[in-house]
């Protein structure tokens, strides 16, 4: 009786470890204070640009290619959207752009990321962490990297974006 007793002991000892190594390991919160690189695939259009996200809930997206609209800024703060090139701005609420434009589905879907209310992890792909998103204008799927949470695509019905160079605001200054 001692002797299996001490078996099973012996048993538990060297498989639990190993059980609870199997777990899989909660993905860690996407990064959702950054700076990057971004190429959309917005319809046929192909646009690159640079964008930052920031906790304080200010979005910008410069616009670097195709040349045509080179310079073009939009930024989102306090629910307005403001759009500039050189000199011009035209800043008005959110709801008097169109619903379907590249930036407007860009930023909802940002938003939509920093709430832990209408984003969930949904599965881990390669070196990835999938999330899914909801919010009241829009559903988006992204990945971010699985082990630093850096963002990598963002993708909806009508638009699809891959994110390079980013960069995490140190939020501890």
């Amino acid at each position: 009786m001692k002797k299996l007793f001490s078996l099973i002991f012996v048993i538990l000892i060297i498989f639990i470890p190993v059980i609870s190594g199997c777990s899989p390991q909660a993905p860690p919160d996407p990064v959702t204070d950054f700076s990057a690189s971004a190429a959309v695939q917005y319809g046929d259009m192909e646009i690159q640009g640079e964008i930052t996200n920031t906790c304080q809930g200010i979005m910008t997206f410069s616009v670097t290619s195709p040349e045509i609209l080179q310079g073009i800024k939009y930024s989102y703060k306090n629910g307005d959207l403001t759009m500039s090139m050189n000199d011009l701005n035209c800043t008005a609420p959110l709801e008097y752009f169109p619903q379907q434009g590249f930036a407007q589905i860009l930023f909802a879907c940002l938003q939509t990321m920093k709430s832990y209310d209408t984003m969930s992890f949904q599965k881990y792909e390669s070196n990835s962490a999938v999330f899914s998103g909801t919010g009241a204008e829009v559903s988006c799927i992204f990945t971010a990297d699985k082990s630093s949470g850096l963002l990598q695509t963002l993708e909806t019905d009508s638009l699809t974006v891959i994110f390079s160079n980013v960069q995490k605001f140190d939020t501890a200054s």
